[in-house]
């Protein structure tokens, strides 16, 4: 069995309270357990919170060239890893790795990015309309930032999180989605190993009923910014505002492709398909419904009865199988796969980008909640 990853807590690799763990199972593969994390309660969510907010002054204190410096390097980490991290992100969340390698690379850029704006952070200086007058305007870290993230883009979300509060002389406390948190892991790793200082990042992983909660909620908690589904975003935004705290949620939506009369039916499934289920159909942008004209209908081939063959063509499989395609039309080539045909690939040959679900799956989670509301 996998040996249990920890949480980080104040510089330290720390062991849950609770004494339990989670198990993070493979999406496509429910029977194999990838990795197994901890199951934490409030008092481990509190005391990362109070680490955060005892290293808050120092940090905020740290010059941004050194502050860039940590985060430059722990891009660094990322990048040297980015075949390990991409398998990671495979077997844990479910993308294939033509759609992981992309995103594991994102997060490495945005690390790279928000290494030099750390530079950038200050204020600006500006005429104030007479001899004896100046305008200045100075930008302060807010304090200790609560982060929340989801596990349909397990890397890319948190770096984008992680990075930009980091840079701005912000400490953090991390909650991970306990379905795939260990690209979440991995970032933090990447700083610990570029030096950062003690309780500047923590990471607590467990229940959003507990963990999340404090992370939302505490009085040392400054801002928090939470991606999940729309029900708990909104009692994340009550509960934090309650106290008047920052709060930036990212939630959920219906997003409909409009399909006109004018437009080729057969590209127009494609786009409706890709939509659907790219990134194994769990984007917060993911297409849940197409509009189509009147006219459309009284086609041979319609939008609606084109994207169905496309969704009844999508096949689960492991995100490193490949999976051999029909060859009638360019459009079945490429959405159509089967698993009674599929093979591991060889060394040359690349892994197949086909749509790949969470076994069982049948509809987009988009975004699904971290945690249940109170």
């Amino acid at each position: 069995m996998p040996e249990p990853n920890r949480n980080y807590v104040n510089g330290e690799w720390t062991v849950a309270e609770t004494n339990e763990t989670l198990d993070v199972v493979n999406p496509a593969q429910t029977g194999e357990v990838v990795a197994r994390y901890q199951n934490s309660s409030r008092a481990d969510a509190n005391e990362a919170v109070e680490a955060a907010a005892a290293a808050a002054d120092d940090w905020a204190n740290t010059p941004g060239t050194e502050r860039g410096a940590i985060l430059r390097d722990a891009a660094g980490w990322l990048e040297e890893r980015k075949d390990e991290l991409t398998e990671q992100l495979v077997r844990e969340e479910g993308k294939t790795p033509a759609e992981a390698a992309p995103e594991v690379q994102r997060a490495i850029d945005i690390f790279y990015y928000y290494s030099q704006k750390a530079f950038d952070f200050g204020g600006t200086v500006k005429d104030g309309g007479g001899s004896k007058r100046r305008i200045s305007t100075r930008k302060e870290p807010l304090g200790v930032a609560g982060l929340v993230t989801p596990w349909n883009y397990p890397i890319a979300i948190p770096a984008w999180k992680l990075a930009p509060a980091i840079a701005t002389g912000n400490t953090v406390v991390l909650k991970p989605a306990s379905a795939a948190p260990g690209p979440a892991h991995a970032i933090v790793t990447a700083l610990d190993e570029a030096g950062i200082p003690d309780g500047v990042v923590n990471l607590v992983t467990g229940p959003g009923s507990e963990v999340g909660d404090v992370f939302t909620t505490h009085p040392d908690i400054d801002a928090v910014s939470f991606t999940g589904s729309s029900d708990t975003g909104q009692y994340v935004y009550d509960a934090a505002t309650d106290d008047r705290k920052r709060i930036q949620t990212e939630m959920g939506g219906k997003n409909p492709t409009v399909v006109t009369e004018s437009a080729d039916v057969e590209t127009a499934a494609d786009i409706v398909a890709a939509g659907a289920f790219g990134v194994t159909g769990q984007a917060c942008t993911a297409t849940s419904r197409a509009s189509c004209t009147r006219t459309g209908t009284r086609r041979s081939s319609t939008p609606s009865s084109s994207a169905r063959r496309r969704s009844r063509s999508v096949r689960v499989s492991t995100g490193r199988t490949w999976v051999r395609r029909s060859t009638r039309t360019s459009s079945t080539r490429r959405w159509s796969t089967s698993t009674s045909r599929a093979r591991r690939a060889p060394p040359s040959q690349p892994a197949a980008a086909a749509p790949t679900l969470t076994t069982g799956t049948t509809s987009n989670r988009r975004c699904s909640p971290t945690w249940t509301p109170r």
